[in-house]
């Protein structure tokens, strides 16, 4: 047998859970805007391509979280059936990409020969996620998606401490972002 978590709750309740939930997805949107905008100008002050990935990462990762909450069907994408379920698979992909690509850079992972590997072998399945959530059926690509959802911040959490066991000073930071990313992820 299966037990199904049920509870009632009055007109009042209901409306509240939904107001609760849509501040809650809508801070999370903000918070992922103003993230994207931070990144751009440190871009646009350094010319760091690596905060370039960053910000198209943060920019991919929009689409999914809007898709996820409901808001990119009920307000940015009104009907677009593909952006509200392949569109959101495929935009996880390619934030994948991004995140590799942006991994690559900011580890500066070409002078580190396993780093560099590890980081190329996660950009080919990461491209192939990005095939996959194209061409699988939905109910299969999001099964993928679940999967790589905790296998790719297992490869980002050792490129860092691979970085940092070799003295990358940023390597810091980037295990600090990819433990926040976890503890997110899990929540």
């Amino acid at each position: 047998s299966q037990l199904i978590p049920v509870s009632l709750v009055d007109q009042g309740g209901m409306e509240m859970v939904y107001h609760a939930k849509t501040l809650i997805h809508g801070a999370l949107l903000g918070v992922c805007l103003a993230l994207l905008i931070y990144n751009t100008g440190l871009y646009r002050t350094l010319r760091d391509p690596a905060y370039a990935y960053y910000s198209l990462y943060l920019c991919a990762t929009f689409f999914v979280l809007a898709g996820m909450t409901g808001i990119g069907m009920t307000t940015l994408w009104p009907g677009n059936i593909w952006l509200s379920n392949k569109g959101m698979l495929f935009w996880g992909a390619v934030g994948k990409v991004l995140a590799v690509q942006f991994s690559r850079r900011f580890l500066d992972s070409r002078e580190l020969p396993f780093l560099n590997w590890l980081l190329q072998a996660t950009m080919v399945v990461a491209l192939a996620y990005v095939a996959a959530s194209l061409l699988l059926p939905p109910f299969e690509a999001f099964r993928l998606a679940t999967l790589f959802l905790f296998v790719f911040p297992a490869f980002f959490f050792l490129a860092g401490l691979i970085a940092l066991k070799r003295h990358r000073r940023q390597a810091r930071f980037y295990i600090l972002g990819q433990g926040a990313s976890w503890l997110g992820l899990v929540l």
